[in-house]
C-alpha cells in the first residue's frame, strides 16, 4: 500500500510531463495507422509542446526558489562564522549543512 501511494504521489507531482508523454504516444500510433488526420496531430504536436514548456517554466521557478535558499542559508552559515573567527566555527558550519 505504501508503494500505491508513493506511486501516486509521484503521478501527481510529475502528472504533466506524463500528461505531454501520454499523449505524444498515443498520437503517435494513432497517426502511424492513420486513425487521426494530420490537422488532429499537429494540433497535438501542439498542446504537447505547450504542456513542456509550462513543465520546464515550473521547474526552473522551483529550481531557482530552492537556489536562493542555498543561498540564503549559506550566507548566514558563512555570516556566523565571520562573527566567531575561529577556524573550528567554520568546520562546524559546514558539518551542520
Amino acid at each position: 500500500m505504501k508503494a500505491f501511494a508513493s506511486g501516486l504521489r509521484w503521478l501527481w507531482e510529475n502528472v504533466d510531463p506524463v500528461v505531454a508523454l501520454g499523449l505524444a504516444i498515443v498520437f503517435s500510433v494513432l497517426g502511424a495507422y492513420s486513425v487521426v488526420s494530420q490537422e488532429v496531430i499537429s494540433n497535438i504536436v501542439l498542446a504537447t509542446l505547450a504542456v513542456i514548456a509550462f513543465t520546464l517554466v515550473r521547474e526552473r521557478a522551483a529550481r531557482s526558489g530552492a537556489s536562493a535558499n542555498v543561498s540564503k542559508s549559506l550566507e548566514q552559515r558563512l555570516s556566523n562564522v565571520d562573527r566567531s573567527g575561529s577556524p573550528a566555527a567554520f568546520v562546524g558550519a559546514l558539518a551542520v549543512a
